[in-house]
């Protein structure tokens, strides 16, 4: 008995924790009532029927005109997503779409992390000088804290103020696979964070915004704080630039703490006044990420911010894996206690930094038959492949012919890449190839002594045994 009636709470508290799902589409039904066959037409009409606990689906499609302009959930804790939030081509098909009339989504009412947003696109919001107050045309944030992943903004406009994607002030909000590019504002191209917010950025892409006057990509200002984390901050711009302003970043009376990101650090890239505080952790990169495809003046629609690879990358307009002539740096490159295991085979177990980073679509690296990621495919490699097939073990690694088992068809693409080394350590340029670049790079450390990336055998000095190690891979054909 009094099992049965544990469960029967059990089940009562589950059942009420779960909430309802209320359906939006933008053509909507003839009669709606928020169900997957009767759909609203506005995301509006699905915030004024939905409780806290509940989650609003939208359906693929652009969302815009009235009813889905400056969404406010007015202090209700909801998740706010599309119908698949992990499938890239989901969230760049389900587009909220102000068209320049008014703002995304504002929260006001101490909504915290447990109301999330995820899976769409937020584009062509907008507020200007006349709005009060004038920042975050994409999402303006005051005193709440949500959470938004997986999430796209591109060309939001704060003309008369800050943050042209998100603006946050006494707000700690999260943002975690998501892609910043085409957005503007006075401060803070993409991102401002103000009067004493934490904002945290993990596995981000801000790319091609502009200030008009300081901090292309982030603003953060008057005690706040910004945290990036397996992120890529590139080709942010500023048009009016005052003398020594940021950039890419602009930081005042604030602190940066970054690790294990890809961050532009040219003249003035970044700048912190003299009351703030800038904190690069381990695997900080300087380098051109390599996007697929990246131009200035190019329509945001033919941007590709997908990380080239000779070994392989997902190529959005054809749909179908394509090889370049140059690997990312960005690829390979995330904090190693991130987990990668939703990235494609072949990787190297560790996570690649940006937007598509630890996801279905991240870039490939590595030779396919390497299952332990040494460099080579060996002995090592055919025991491990021996035992996953003789014990009628499934392994989506082990699979090299996709074809849902371990069998002969893969031993024998396991034979054709045998002894197949992918060269990587002494490629000091990371333009993929070991070349006389990286001779000539390797020759400015020769009889030194440190921790440099030419110390090939980790000795602590750059000598001879480190020269038969660099030619050797010189000479080593994949």
């Amino acid at each position: 008995m009094r099992k049965q009636l544990f469960f029967w709470i059990f089940f009562a508290i589950t059942a009420l924790s779960m909430g309802a799902d209320w359906y939006v589409h933008p053509d909507g039904s003839a009669d709606p009532n928020g169900a997957m066959d009767h759909p609203f037409s506005t995301i509006r009409q699905a915030l004024e029927a939905a409780q806290s606990g509940d989650r609003i689906l939208l359906l693929p499609g652009v969302y815009s005109g009235a009813g889905n302009t400056t969404l406010n959930p007015e202090g209700k804790i909801l998740t706010i997503q599309s119908l698949s939030p992990e499938n890239p081509d989901m969230v760049a098909s389900t587009i909220l779409d102000p068209s320049g009339l008014g703002r995304g989504f504002v929260f006001l009412n101490n909504e915290g992390p447990q109301f999330v947003l995820q899976g769409l696109t937020i584009r062509n919001a907008s507020c200007s000088q006349e709005d009060d107050p004038p920042h975050g045309a994409g999402i303006f944030c005051s005193g709440a804290s949500p959470t938004i992943r997986l999430c796209i903004f591109e060309n939001c406009n704060a003309d008369g103020g800050w943050g042209g994607a998100f603006y946050g002030e006494f707000s700690n909000s999260v943002f975690d696979h998501c892609l910043f590019v085409g957005n503007k504002g006075r401060y803070g191209g993409a991102i401002a964070a103000n009067l004493s917010s934490s904002i945290s950025l993990l596995h981000c892409t801000i790319a091609g915004n502009t200030a008009l006057f300081a901090g292309g990509g982030i603003v953060c200002d008057f005690e706040s704080s910004v945290f990036l984390r397996n992120s890529i901050l590139f080709f942010n711009t500023i048009e009016a630039p005052e003398e020594g302003m940021g950039v890419q970043i602009e930081l005042r009376s604030s602190f940066l703490a970054a690790s294990y990101s890809d961050i532009a650090a040219g003249t003035n890239d970044i700048r912190a006044d003299e009351e703030s505080f800038v904190t690069f952790g381990a695997g900080i990169l300087h380098l051109d990420p390599l996007f697929a495809f990246y131009a200035p003046e190019a329509p945001l629609e033919e941007l590709d911010f997908h990380l080239k690879s000779r070994f392989g990358r997902w190529d959005r307009q054809d749909r179908a894996w394509k090889q370049d002539g140059s690997t990312s740096p960005c690829i390979d490159a995330g904090d190693p206690n991130t987990p990668w295991s939703a990235e494609p085979w072949p990787n190297g177990k560790r996570v690649n930094l940006g937007f598509y980073g630890g996801t279905v679509q991240a870039s490939l690296y590595g030779n396919p038959a390497d299952f332990n990621t040494d460099g080579i495919a060996d002995l090592f490699d055919l025991s491990e492949f021996l035992e996953v097939w003789l014990s009628n073990c499934t392994s989506d690694f082990h699979d090299l012919s996709r074809d849902g088992r371990v069998d002969f068809d893969d031993f024998e693409l396991f034979s054709r890449h045998w002894l197949q080394k992918v060269k990587n350590s002494a490629d000091f340029d990371l333009d993929g190839d070991v070349d006389g670049n990286d001779f000539a790079l390797f020759s400015e450390k020769w009889l030194q002594e440190g921790d440099f990336p030419q110390d090939l055998n980790s000795d602590a000095a750059v000598d001879l045994n480190d020269l038969v190690l660099f030619v050797q891979e010189w000479l080593w054909k994949i």
